[in-house]
Formats: structure tokens, C-alpha cells, sequence
């Protein structure tokens, strides 16, 4: 915690969470209804091919598909027996992980699951561009008020230091100029000295102890 309060890097990058806080609250929205949408559809589908069990209580898989039993064979139980069970496999598909513990086998199934995966692809890219968006944003942001405040002290040390020379040197000089010409040749003075600094920011005023 002490690390991130002095790294500015950390510090950029929590302040592009809060100002794209917004916009990843709707696309988690999205996801969520994306995978109960996706998830119930694919149950749907898929029990096409199962039948129910009532003494077991679970749904068998048909004859004639991949995953069926063989002939003597006990009959196997379907990939997806409920609706929250197949969100499992929603919010794998969806998130572009692809365990491949549970797969359709229908045709039906297997269209669906193809066409979420593709849409995945896209959706999954939207928070990188939130994000990268954000933090772009707050970046410029901060190197324009690191600017802004590097010129204000530069132009601070240069009156500072122009005080200091007009004072050293009217104290050499009589008092006998007309009012308000010292002022104006101070204004024009300061004016000059900023003039060169801006040209040339290299370039320093000596100081007057």
C-alpha cells in the first residue's frame, strides 16, 4: 500500500478504474445477461437428445450420439443436466478459456457454441479498449498538469530573481526618477527576461545575493 501511494504509475492507472468504472459496470451487465441467455439456450438444445430418468432423477443420453452408451451398456447421463450447471460452461465459452469438460454434441449445440465463441472474441476486447482509453486519457492528463506546473515555477524563480536584481540596482540610483517609471521599466525588464527564457529555456538568470 505505501509502494502504491508513491508510484504514479499505480496511482494513474486506479485513477483510469474510476473513470471507467462506468462503462465495465454495463459490460459486466452485458456478460452476465450473455451467459444466462447462452447458458439456458444451450440447455434447451441440448435435451433434445436426453431423456428423463424418474427413478434416477437425471436426463440420459439418447442412442446415436457421440457420448452414448453402447449396446449392453448402462446408458450414460447428458453433459448438461440444468440451467445453472450449463452456465459453467457459458461462462467458459465466453470468457475464452475452453476447459472442454463440457461440450455440446448436438448439431444444434455445436452451431450455437461456435457462434458464442466468435462473439466472445469481440466481447472480450471491450474492457482492453476501455481501459486502455482511460488510462490514456489520465496519462495526458498528468503530463499536462506536470507541465503546467514546471512552467508556473519557472516563472516564479524568474520574478523572484528580477526582484532581486531591480532592488540591488535601484538602491545604486537616486531617488530623483519621475513616479511610475520605475514600474514601467520593471514591467518592461520582466517582460525582456521572459521573452529569453521562453526562447532559450535553458537559459539562467544570475542571482543577485
Amino acid at each position: 500500500l505505501k509502494m502504491g501511494r508513491h508510484s504514479v504509475g499505480i496511482r494513474l492507472f486506479v485513477l483510469a478504474l474510476k473513470r471507467s468504472r462506468a462503462p465495465l459496470t454495463w459490460h459486466t451487465l452485458t456478460m452476465l445477461i450473455m451467459v444466462v441467455t447462452s447458458g439456458a439456450i444451450m440447455f434447451f438444445v441440448e435435451r433434445e437428445s436426453c431423456t428423463w430418468d424418474e427413478a434416477n432423477a437425471v436426463w440420459l443420453r439418447k442412442a446415436g450420439y457421440a457420448d452414448s452408451a453402447k449396446a449392453g451398456e448402462p446408458a450414460t447421463e447428458c453433459t448438461f443436466q440444468s440451467i445453472p450447471g450449463t452456465l459453467w460452461w457459458a461462462v467458459v465459452t465466453l470468457t475464452t478459456v475452453g476447459y472442454g469438460d463440457t461440450v455440446p454434441v448436438t448439431d444444434m449445440g455445436k452451431a450455437l457454441a461456435s457462434l458464442v465463441m466468435m462473439f466472445s472474441v469481440l466481447v472480450m476486447t471491450f474492457p482492453m479498449v476501455i481501459l486502455t482509453t482511460s488510462f490514456n486519457t489520465v496519462y495526458k492528463s498528468y503530463l499536462w498538469a506536470r507541465f503546467r506546473h514546471t512552467e508556473n515555477e519557472r516563472d516564479e524563480g524568474l520574478e523572484q530573481d528580477f526582484v532581486k536584481a531591480t532592488t540591488f540596482a535601484n538602491a545604486n540610483k537616486s531617488m530623483t526618477s519621475r513616479p511610475g517609471g520605475r514600474q514601467g521599466s520593471q514591467a518592461s525588464t520582466l517582460h525582456e527576461l521572459r521573452v529569453s527564457v521562453a526562447s532559450d529555456p535553458t537559459k539562467k538568470i544570475p542571482q543577485v545575493r
